[in-house]
């Protein structure tokens, strides 16, 4: 009897971790503040070595600029034109919308 009360105790929280959203996905889905999202995004960005210099409040500033949509000139938050897909096993990529992808929308 013991152990099965070892292998339940064990396997609750395994169950129901996979349902919790990681602080990631919730930054990406717009469930966190729009600074606290942002700074979820910087440094997940910040761990992949070519964007190990990024610097936050330049980027968003300067990047912005280069978009032909208005709305995306006026953003504020990294996934405006940055997101991550998830595939089947947990593993996230990173993906971005570049200004020639966006096109003018008209804002």
């Amino acid at each position: 009897m013991k152990r099965y009360y070892i292998v339940f105790i064990l396997a609750v929280p395994l169950i129901f971790g996979g349902c919790s959203k990681s602080v990631l996905k919730q930054a990406f889905n717009g469930k966190l503040p729009v600074n606290e999202g942002n700074k979820v995004a910087y440094e997940y960005c910040q761990s992949c070595h070519v964007h190990r210099n990024l610097s936050p409040d330049d980027h968003v500033i300067n990047i912005s600029k280069k978009y032909p949509s208005e709305s995306f000139k006026r953003a504020k938050e990294c996934r405006t034109c940055h997101y991550i897909k998830e595939n089947f096993w947990g593993d996230v990529t990173r993906k971005t919308q570049y200004p020639y992808m966006v096109g003018d929308k008209g804002g």
